[in-house]
């Protein structure tokens, strides 16, 4: 049986491991890598199908709503995840697979942290998008606070159980030897 860092796995049992890690690393980009890049075509898509006379999302809309709900630093966070959601499912059970928790671990808060925006999450619209209040009202910008604090806490739980694990695993080894 091959040796995998202090581990032996069998060719079958490696091969599930890679494959499941496959698997979830594709969910991971798939949702944290390739829908915040492409969100505005997925919209524009949806839109012109079931509106049809819709053709686009209006510029204004596509700034300021689409600038709020994706980060710029999501996409490269989905890639990292990637990596690491694939290393944790492969190494489980090996020498290296404490630190693997740590990190990742560190990363989900990282992302879940940008996700809500630190759990205040604001919503600044433009004149520009109420024109027929601009007669009205001169000059006037609309903010939406919505704080998530308590729930940006209770999604953040499961990462911050990750990484303490990770360090018991990393402590324990240190006591074994």
């Amino acid at each position: 049986m091959p040796k995998l860092l202090d581990l032996e796995i069998s060719t079958a049992s490696l091969a599930i491991r890679v494959i499941l890690g496959l698997i979830c690393a594709g969910i991971i980009f798939f949702i944290f890598y390739y829908l915040p890049v492409n969100l505005k075509a997925i919209l524009d898509f949806v839109l012109s199908t079931v509106v049809p006379g819709s053709s686009s999302i209006p510029p204004g809309v596509t700034s300021d709503v689409l600038g709020v709900v994706v980060s710029p630093i999501l996409p490269f966070s989905g890639l990292v995840l990637t990596v690491v959601t694939f290393l944790e499912i492969v190494m489980r059970g090996t020498r290296i697979y404490g630190p693997i928790l740590i990190v990742s671990g560190s990363f989900w808060l990282v992302v879940l942290y940008i996700v809500f925006e630190g759990g205040n999450i604001v919503f600044a619209l433009d004149q520009s998008l109420f024109s027929g209040l601009s007669e009205i009202l001169p000059s006037f910008a609309l903010r939406i606070s919505i704080g998530l604090i308590p729930i940006m806490l209770i999604f953040m739980l499961p990462s911050m159980l990750t990484v303490t694990k990770g360090v018991v695993l990393v402590l324990g080894r240190r006591g074994q030897k």
